[in-house]
């Protein structure tokens, strides 16, 4: 009779502790079979599950600013992420970005940004670190050159490539390890 008691209330107690955690799977799997962008936001169940808390710290590069977004954005989030375009995301963690880390920050990204990327305005600035992250968490190759060169002149290429091709094999790398 002790024994049943006892299973009893271990049950009770882990339902009582947040209940089945199968709901929150099927709402995840629903969600990550949108793949339009303002489908999923639109959705009440993303709407209720995008939960960003942003950080206190403000990292110091590029791979920190990835590795930091990372490890605030939950699953929802991240599909966020990989289905919208920068302009979905600049009104969000776009502008957060570019006046917490860029604007506001450590001295050490901007300079990787201003100076060794060359870049002009801090829109760009936030753009490539979320450019950076939508890559580090998709699934199979990161190539931000050839998003970047889509985007920049030649020339003006050429004198970032090895700083921009530096950067994605360390989140490589970092990816590889996860």
């Amino acid at each position: 009779m002790k024994q049943i008691l006892f299973i009893i209330h271990i049950v009770g107690t882990l339902y009582s502790c947040g209940g089945p955690v199968e709901p929150v799977d099927k709402e995840l799997a629903y969600i990550l079979k949108i793949e339009n962008c303002d489908s999923l936001m639109n959705s009440p169940v993303f709407q209720k599950h995008n939960i960003f808390n942003w950080p206190n710290k403000k990292p110091k590069s590029i791979t920190e600013a990835v590795l930091l977004l990372d490890e605030v954005t939950n699953d929802y989030t991240k599909h966020q992420y990989r289905i919208c375009d920068g302009v979905d995301l600049y009104f969000g963690s776009g502008m957060a970005i570019r006046n917490e880390w860029v604007r506001n920050g450590e001295p050490e990204l901007s300079e990787q940004l201003y100076v060794r990327l060359k870049l002009n305005h801090p829109d760009n600035t936030s753009g490539l670190i979320i450019l950076y992250f939508t890559e580090f968490i998709k699934d199979g190759e990161m190539d931000v050159m050839q998003t970047i060169g889509n985007r920049m002149d030649a020339d003006s290429l050429v004198s970032v490539k090895t700083e921009i091709l530096r950067i994605q094999d360390e989140l490589k790398l970092l990816k590889a390890n996860r």
